[in-house]
């Protein structure tokens, strides 16, 4: 299945093979459409808008599992395992929410970000919070270990890990490689 987002807000399933619509749903009442890019987590669909609801739908059939309200106008691209999915907004506030049925579990507040969001490998979350990466346990939100730039450049990316270090980018113009 091929999963696309129409200008008119619609989500839309495709089968690849034949080019056959399998479900169209209109996620969003907000004008303005989608934010993120659709992530597909464990047989659901994860999309936000530009309300700050982050959605979930069944990937099989697009009825809604449920909405998230985030309280925010702006959301990063959700991710998420192990039952959790996690969303950061425009506040800087980074959301654990149940896949099961979108309760929220914990925030944890940071800088304001928007559209960086969280990397989750692990058991850990990593997030950048302006001047400080953060890694954060998963399951409770609680701080394991900050890494401070030693210049003024702020952390301005999605960090990524792997090979047991976590790289980001910095508005001096450095890539970061900070053990994880």
């Amino acid at each position: 299945m091929l999963y696309a987002v129409q200008e008119s807000s619609a989500l839309v399933a495709v089968r690849v093979a034949t080019g056959t619509v399998l479900w169209q749903r209109y996620v969003s009442s907000n004008e303005s459409g989608f934010f993120t890019s659709i992530v597909i987590i464990d047989g659901a669909i994860y999309i936000t808008d530009d309300s700050g609801t982050l959605y979930s739908l069944n990937a099989a059939n697009g009825n809604s599992n449920w909405t998230y309200p985030a309280g925010a106008s702006q959301l990063s691209t959700p991710v998420g395992a192990n039952g959790i999915v996690y969303v950061t907004d425009d506040r800087g506030i980074l959301h654990a929410i149940t896949a099961a049925g979108g309760k929220r579990l914990w925030t944890h507040q940071t800088v304001s970000s928007g559209e960086i969001g969280p990397a989750l490998h692990k058991g850990r979350l990593y997030v950048s919070t302006g001047l400080a990466v953060q890694a954060l346990d998963a399951k409770t939100g609680s701080t394991v270990w900050s890494y401070t730039s030693p210049t003024t450049g702020a952390f301005v990316s999605t960090p990524a890990v792997a090979d047991g270090l976590v790289f980001v980018g910095s508005t001096n113009d450095n890539l970061y490689a900070i053990r994880a």
